[in-house]
């Protein structure tokens, strides 16, 4: 599908801190798996991107750089 161009992913990453996803997203990924997740799509030729959000001055949004 991805050599189609049939299929993009997109994932949400909030936050690369553990604990401060774990407070704004409960029962989800961590960081790290979703960088992961990333990395392996890519790998596998499926277009693969970031979406920084929820973004929230003062608690999340000096990460933004970090995390794309």
């Amino acid at each position: 599908m991805a050599a189609l161009d049939l299929v993009h992913v997109t994932l949400s990453i909030t936050s690369l801190d553990r604990r401060l996803t774990a407070a704004m997203e409960p029962r989800t990924s961590r960081p790290e798996r979703r960088l992961q997740a990333l990395e392996e799509l890519s790998r596998a030729g499926v277009p693969a991107g970031v979406n920084v959000a929820p973004l929230i001055p003062g608690l999340n949004d000096s990460e933004a750089p970090a995390i794309l």
